[in-house]
């Protein structure tokens, strides 16, 4: 008897400790889980969930990306960039940065 308390308090411990799951879906249609900090889009982790606001040449108002990455530093000019050019050495590397949603 003891030993089955001890297993259903095991339990009870391990699971309060379980943060609670959010599954998101964007306007673009990405849909992503957040849980415990961490985002997870197609089976990838990331640990940043950014917007970055900036204008993208000739545009006439300012544009906001909301990218998931590992790269806590990337920029509104690489992301915007990585859309414009016709470069592949320019596309974002999808392990590292994901746009997800556009404003």
């Amino acid at each position: 008897m003891k030993r089955f308390l001890a297993v259903i308090l095991l339990l009870v411990f391990c699971l309060a400790g379980c943060g609670e799951m959010k599954t998101v879906t964007t306007d673009m249609g990405k849909t992503y889980t957040e849980k415990d900090g961490i985002y997870m889009l197609d089976n990838r982790e990331y640990k940043y969930k950014l917007e970055l606001t900036g204008r993208t040449p000739n545009a006439v108002a300012d544009a906001t990306f909301v990218v998931m990455t590992n790269n806590k530093d990337v920029t509104f000019k690489e992301v915007s960039w990585s859309m414009l050019s016709s470069s592949s050495k320019d596309f974002l590397d999808p392990e590292e940065t994901v746009i997800i949603d556009i404003k």
